[in-house]
């Protein structure tokens, strides 16, 4: 049977919304605005201090129970690491033209509406596809480390198009964890963990955009 919406998907995609919201508010300004691209430009360090604190924030998030749990705390922390994140990601994308960053928004939107959907109704049971999407991420990281020791555009070409693939089978994958809680799949979150489920779909989806970012520059350049 296809899965439905639970209680919980309704409140990870409400979060996911707002999350992806902030995102855009936030890295807009770093991308189309000159001066602000100009201060992240010549300051690494204000770039540095978001991506800590998003990585503490996350940690936080996901290691204490009472900390994700606690409202409206989860929420405040939520937002603190969502607004981190809209800083690196503002910071990265304002270093690509114009041309590309639209058409890769475009590309993730309908990628990221068309996999939930697919998530949502199809029969197939990703959730037990964890092991093999964690080694597929492995190779992703050391492929990207090679990548950049060679600085070879090769490599980056392959590296944004297997990013982007991989991160839409996470997609897929972590969707039907949140609807798993119909009991339909054989893995699922409970529903205490929507904040967890919120970041984990953000996270593909910031993810998803930044490696088909990369890809459609690179095959821009080559063109």
């Amino acid at each position: 049977m296809p899965l439905h919406f639970t209680c919980t998907c309704r409140k990870v995609f409400g979060i996911l919304s707002a999350q992806l919201l902030l995102t855009v508010a936030i890295a807009t300004p770093i991308v189309a605005h000159a001066g602000v691209r100009s201060f992240v430009a010549t300051n690494p360090w204000f770039t540095g201090l978001a991506m800590v604190t998003s990585f503490v924030l996350l940690m936080v998030l996901s290691l204490s129970e009472s900390a994700r749990h606690s409202h409206p705390t989860n929420l405040f922390l939520l937002a603190g690491f969502t607004a981190a994140e809209g800083v690196v990601v503002g910071a990265i994308t304002a270093q690509y033209q114009m041309s590309a960053i639209l058409l890769a928004v475009g590309l993730t939107a309908v990628i990221t509406v068309g996999l939930t959907a697919y998530a949502m109704q199809t029969k197939r049971d990703f959730t037990m596809q964890g092991g093999l999407l964690l080694t597929l991420l492995l190779t992703l990281v050391f492929t990207g480390i090679f990548g950049a020791l060679t600085r070879s555009p090769a490599i980056h070409l392959l590296m944004g198009a297997g990013g982007a693939l991989l991160f839409g089978a996470y997609i897929v994958y972590d969707v039907q964890l949140l609807a798993g809680n119909a009991g339909k799949t054989a893995l699922s979150l409970s529903p205490d963990e929507y904040v967890v489920g919120a970041i984990q779909v953000y996270l593909d989806v910031i993810n998803l955009f930044l490696h088909l970012l990369r890809f459609i520059s690179e095959m821009q350049r080559d063109s």
